[in-house]
């Protein structure tokens, strides 16, 4: 599921996606397992994850390590040969409101990372799944994504597990995007 708020394009401010942890309000990272209250279902086009929540009683529950994460993960690996519906960098607007898009959101697991960082400052990540090779920004704004833009050809080693998304449309399309990323413990 993806926690959508009320905000034009479902985004959190940063006091909505905190937590309490041994007393200290901070936001929710990658390895936090947190309860929320699901208030309704908010399936966007191109979006059947999508869930409106309570924000305000997120609840954590447990840190994981890196290898109980893996442990969990890797049985839910998305190793389909299309990456979120088909090989390319994004999925037509028309073939999502059609309902052709089942998913908008799937971990993989990356042996091949790029790291690039663009004349923009956009960090960008060039990769193999399954034989396909993709090239997708990075959306999320943690501390990974800052080390990687201070020495993207460091980042590059591996494996690393991303969690890629589908944007919200632009243009025509829903561009695949990196919204989370977490480097493995072992090769």
């Amino acid at each position: 599921m993806r926690p959508v708020s009320d905000s034009e394009h479902g985004e959190f401010g940063a006091d909505e996606c905190s937590i309490v942890v041994q007393g200290v309000r901070r936001q929710v990272r990658f390895l936090d397992v947190i309860d929320v209250k699901v208030t309704s279902a908010s399936q966007g086009i191109g979006h059947p994850e999508d869930v409106r929540t309570d924000h305000a009683g997120w609840r954590h529950i447990q840190s994981l390590s890196v290898i109980e994460f893996e442990r969990i993960v890797e049985s839910h690996l998305d190793d389909a040969a299309e990456l979120l519906f088909n090989c390319d960098a994004s999925v037509s607007l028309g073939d999502a409101q059609a309902g052709r898009v089942e998913k908008s959101l799937c971990i993989i697991r990356v042996v091949d990372a790029v790291f690039n960082l663009t004349w923009r400052g956009q960090l960008r990540v060039g990769f193999t799944h399954q034989g396909q090779q993709y090239d997708l920004p990075v959306t999320d704004e943690g501390e990974w994504v800052r080390a990687a833009k201070n020495g993207p050809e460091q980042m590059s080693a591996g494996p690393w597990y991303f969690t890629i998304s589908l944007g919200e449309p632009f243009k025509g399309r829903m561009w695949k995007l990196i919204a989370g990323g977490l480097l493995s413990d072992g090769a």
